[in-house]
């Protein structure tokens, strides 16, 4: 993928976004469309999510450590998410107005959770199990936002339908 100097991400130009790194390796990504039926009580301001995977081999060659991360636009603004997280307490990120709010999960849940503002109805989420609060803050400056094509050329996947539907396709 060739290299862009990021942008800066706000919901004129978040359709999509894509994660800039070759270490990380796209899993599943998966647009939704507007009325997610059944899916939207479980998850009711959805609107994309992308999962990402890096395999770090250890020192003997024989084993290592995955790690998973699960980006994800959502149609409401950080207060509305703040509710839609529970267990996870967001707090401000470092010093400063970096934008970012922070927490870590508890009683089974993500390891980590960043959240950016895009707008005052659309944020930016990224969990992992895996990583921590610091390695995943630094994972927000490889995202880039990115048109459909752009999503689809990479793996992921326009739906028009519920997925839940037995007969839902991807379009393109």
């Amino acid at each position: 993928m060739e290299h862009r100097p990021p942008q800066p991400l706000t919901t004129g130009s978040l359709r999509c976004a894509l994660l800039e790194n070759a270490n990380w390796e796209s899993r599943e990504a998966v647009d939704y469309p507007e009325d997610l039926g059944a899916l939207g009580a479980v998850e009711p301001s959805l609107d994309w999510y992308s999962d990402f995977e890096r395999f770090t081999p250890s020192s003997d060659g024989q084993s290592g450590e995955g790690v998973s991360l699960r980006i994800s636009g959502h149609n409401v603004g950080i207060d509305d998410l703040r509710g839609q997280l529970p267990g996870i307490e967001l707090q401000e990120h470092g010093e400063g107005d970096t934008g970012l709010l922070v927490g870590s999960g508890r009683d089974g849940g993500p390891s980590s959770v960043v959240a950016k503002p895009v707008s005052d109805t659309y944020t930016l989420l990224l969990l992992s199990y895996g990583l921590d609060v610091d390695d995943l803050v630094r994972v927000t400056s490889e995202i880039r936002p990115a048109c459909e094509q752009e999503w689809v050329d990479a793996g992921g996947q326009i739906l028009d339908c519920v997925p839940a539907e037995p007969d839902c396709i991807a379009g393109s």
